[in-house]
């Protein structure tokens, strides 16, 4: 769908997205991140005349094609929002973000087949990546009842059979989803380590580390400097390293700390502690496509 769509050539509004699309690629190469959205909302425009040419034409497959090739677009400005928000180190921000941009990139692969997807598997690659650096584990993941919803095309109840189209599939350049209208109650909420929506991330309540601290994992990645578009693996390496502020005694000696207790049920357990070292293997940059 995408080639489809950057393959009319003769339509002079793919030539300025195109050019568009490649300054903007452009700036991310030269990681210049500021304005994230300008070339975006300017290609916008043009999109929209597409999308009309299509459906003057009774073209559905080009207009199809424009809502891939336009959420393709927004993949690289959600990029540069994300990338921008690290250099400023507004990590809690950046965690949403980042999902944003996996969305985006999953919603293109729902419609483009792996070989024809460009540069979209290797940004895959680096944000899952970037995933991992950051400290959530575990998240909540909900179930609702649903007592009444609608098809975002024609507005009927989307599971009866008055309603033509199927959820997540592209209709004359628009994409059929599930609208809620009224929710009954939440059936469940459940714990799950890899949700499809990495939104709601759980927390211990007394977790009360600072920002520096939960954040260590990725603050010490980027201090490193490495190139924002370099695919990279990080390994983990636990040692125990030993507290030289902590002196040995015998096992039934008071502890020195002063707490009152026996060195074996104080600060015995404190002599070493878990250092993580952290492994960063380099691979290869990405490779852009322009046209």
């Amino acid at each position: 769908m995408l080639e489809y769509f950057f393959s009319h050539n003769s339509l002079k509004e793919v030539s300025s997205i195109k050019n568009l699309l490649n300054r903007k690629k452009h700036k991310l190469e030269n990681l210049d991140f500021d304005e994230a959205f300008e070339e975006y909302n300017q290609a916008k425009i043009f999109f929209d005349k597409v999308k009309q040419i299509a459906l003057d034409t009774r073209n559905e497959k080009l207009a199809n094609a424009t809502f891939i090739a336009q959420l393709y677009f927004h993949i690289f400005s959600n990029i540069a929002i994300y990338f921008s928000l690290l250099q400023s180190k507004s990590y809690k921000e950046s965690w949403n973000k980042l999902q944003d941009c996996l969305d985006d990139i999953y919603g293109v692969g729902q419609f483009v087949v792996r070989s024809k997807r460009l540069e979209l598997p290797f940004l895959n690659k680096l944000l899952r990546e970037c995933e991992k650096l950051y400290p959530y584990r575990m998240f909540a993941s909900s179930e609702y009842i649903i007592t009444k919803s609608e098809c975002s095309i024609c507005g009927k109840a989307m599971n009866s059979l008055s309603c033509p189209h199927i959820k997540g599939n592209l209709y004359w350049g628009e994409i059929a989803y599930e609208n809620i209208l009224e929710i009954k109650e939440i059936n469940a909420v459940a714990l799950v380590s890899n949700p499809e929506d990495k939104r709601c991330v759980m927390e211990l309540a007394d977790n009360n580390r600072s920002k520096i601290e939960k954040y260590a994992m990725l603050d010490k990645f980027l201090a490193q400097k490495i190139y924002f578009f370099q695919l990279f693996e990080v390994k983990d390496n636990k040692i125990f390293k030993r507290d030289e502020n902590i002196k040995k005694q015998g096992a039934n000696e008071l502890c020195m700390c002063g707490s009152g207790k026996k060195f074996k049920k104080c600060c015995k357990s404190k002599m070493y502690y878990e250092h993580h070292h952290l492994q960063v293997i380099l691979k290869e940059k990405c490779n852009f496509t322009y046209f």
